[in-house]
């Protein structure tokens, strides 16, 4: 899986991460109990399908599916967008390319017939372009920073409102092994469907993976302080050994950590690509009182 090649559905997975388990700021450390650890865990998956989500929206930007000739533009399946555009080089992305855009009712087809709409304000920078990370010739850099202005992304019957920014930086050498990051400071949202709504932040956040398309062997680490209006606190998690995995699957090897108030912590740990262990310490003395074991389909659910 690379940041180029990501299936428009992962916005959508996005967006079901944010109904399900929230996502915006709050200043209390979590008391973590029995009753809430398996949910707590999964937040942590639920934030790198969120975050990888937010990163396939601004390669789309990348791709350039407007045209830097007119400020009122058509989105791809309807709607408008209001661009200020900047482009250095029109060969390509180029450092220094930006893109500040307002939607009024933009339309991407996502696949599998659904439709992700916009409204709000986005701004996308090229930060640094050096060779193609694409190229197994020349390989290079990618840095990409996107900054959110309360924009609202509808898909699924729910929506949701982000603010914040993130930077997305992609690197490769020979166009097989890649190394990608994602990275912020603050990052909220705010999401609804139905009556249901939610809340939640991501702050100090990195995540990071590699990978090899010949293989398809990659490893991912995330390193955040998430919280969840459900949860109603914060917790900053930790990946004390990498997830590791095959191609689409799940990884079968890797260690996460969330630690919340008083030093307790839940530890999410990969027994297999279809099995994971939770491991509760909520006392915050060494060793856990309970241990639970599900599966990643479970967890996933779950957020």
């Amino acid at each position: 899986m690379n940041l180029r090649t990501l299936p428009r559905a992962v916005t959508a997975a996005a967006l079901l991460f944010a109904i399900g388990c929230g996502g915006g700021g709050g200043s209390s450390e979590l008391t973590i109990s029995d009753q809430n650890a398996e949910a707590l865990a999964a937040s942590g998956v639920g934030a790198v399908s969120m975050l990888e989500g937010m990163t396939e929206m601004m390669d789309m930007f990348s791709e350039s599916f407007f045209s830097p000739a007119a400020q009122m533009q058509p989105c791809p399946d309807g709607g408008q967008a209001n661009l200020s555009i900047n482009d250095v080089l029109p060969a390509g992305l180029s450092t220094g390319d930006n893109v500040d855009a307002t939607f009024y009712g933009c339309l991407v087809d996502v696949g599998g017939g659904t439709t992700l709409s916009f409204n709000g304000m986005l701004g996308f920078d090229a930060t640094t372009v050096t060779g193609d990370p694409f190229d197994p010739l020349t390989g290079g850099t990618r840095t990409l920073t996107g900054t959110f202005g309360g924009l609202t992304l509808g898909i699924l019957g729910a929506t949701m409102t982000v603010n914040g920014g993130i930077s997305v930086s992609l690197t490769s050498a020979d166009a097989d092994t890649f190394t990608g990051s994602i990275s912020g400071d603050y990052f909220g949202a705010y999401a609804s469907a139905g009556t249901q709504s939610f809340s939640g932040s991501l702050d100090d956040f990195l995540l990071q993976r590699t990978w090899t398309e010949s293989t398809g062997a990659y490893s991912l680490e995330i390193d955040a302080r998430i919280y969840s209006s459900e949860l109603n606190g914060f917790a900053t998690f930790e990946t004390t050994t990498p997830f590791t995995g095959t191609g689409e699957d799940n990884p079968s090897a890797g260690t996460l950590v969330a630690t919340g108030a008083m030093g307790a912590t839940v530890t999410l740990i990969a027994l297999d690509n279809v099995n994971v262990q939770i491991l509760i310490d909520a006392d915050g003395t060494p060793g856990a009182e309970t241990t639970i074991n599900t599966t990643w389909d479970a967890l996933e659910n779950n957020s």
